[in-house]
């Protein structure tokens, strides 16, 4: 039953990782759900492939082993080059070693074990996974938290959202802390439950915050486009008005055609004539004007 625990921890880790590259990186095709998706089952199914095989070398080769099939999976599935594939890897394994620290720590403090230990018991290694986890998640979404307000520059308010997401993790690690009073299958399983919630948790909250971004520039494109709808509309009923004025003024140039092809026609006066075109002249003028 631990070794179950085990191997589906290491798949929670394997979420956990791509968590960060789900919420900021965009895939090559389809949808960052399954880019998320694949990445972390790839990521842990490599990791439980491996983990037999480096027992006997050193834990910096696994971890540089590990940090190259994590490049190669964020160069696959996302829009990064390499180097950029590198530079993530190493930010993941970064906060997984602090969190791994930290896990280990807090273990120290519940039950004196030296650390050769830990890794022998599985009941130890799975508590301090679980640590691990939920220490994780905090560090992502302060991340996170980080990313969108410098980078995306969104809203205070949703940014006060996010905020209370690293508290909640912090209070969901008391909780934990408060339960291991013993390393039982009951008090392990009430832990995997809580690192559950805590990834369903960020996850949901990371949607509804995207969904309301979403939203915001929505509606600020459609009143964008409503500015501009009212603008093209004056400036349409502008050359409505225009154009009815020149078609008034047509009318009025026929009707003085017509008048000096009368007088023409009837042998008015010259001067007459000539006023009634001088006059003609003065309104074309002033048109186009």
């Amino acid at each position: 039953m631990i070794e179950i625990y085990g191997c589906f921890l290491t798949l929670i880790i394997g979420f956990i990782t791509c968590f960060l590259f789900y919420q900021i990186l965009i895939p090559r095709r389809g949808r960052r759900l399954t880019a998320w998706i694949v990445g972390a089952a790839g990521m842990s199914v490599c990791s439980l492939l491996l983990k037999p095989l480096v027992q006997s070398l050193p834990l910096w080769i696994y971890t540089a082993v590990m940090m190259f099939i994590m490049a190669v999976f964020l160069f696959l599935l996302y829009r990064i080059k390499i180097k950029e594939a590198l530079l993530w890897s190493v930010l993941s394994c970064g906060i997984q070693a602090v969190t791994e620290l930290m896990a280990v720590g807090l273990l120290f403090c519940i039950r004196r074990v030296n650390y050769e230990a830990l890794y022998v018991l599985n009941e130890l290694h799975v508590t301090a996974t679980l640590f691990a986890c939920i220490i994780e998640m905090f560090f992502i979404m302060l991340v996170l938290v980080i990313w969108k307000f410098r980078v995306q520059g969104k809203s205070r308010k949703n940014i006060l959202l996010l905020i209370t997401i690293p508290v909640y993790q912090l209070a969901l690690l008391g909780c934990m802390f408060y339960m291991c009073s013993d390393f039982s299958r009951e008090v392990l399983g009430a832990g995997m439950l809580i690192v559950l919630f805590s990834l369903l948790l960020d996850w949901l909250t990371a949607g509804l915050i995207d969904g309301q971004n979403l939203r915001a520039e929505m509606e600020e494109q459609v009143n964008r486009l409503n500015e501009e709808r009212i603008k093209e509309l004056e400036y349409c009923a502008q050359n409505s008005r225009y154009l009815e004025e020149v078609r008034l003024m047509r009318h009025d140039f026929s009707n003085q055609l017509q008048l000096v092809d009368v007088l023409y026609a009837q042998g008015g006066k010259e001067e007459q004539i000539r006023e009634l075109m001088d006059e003609l002249k003065k309104r074309v003028n002033g048109a186009e004007k």
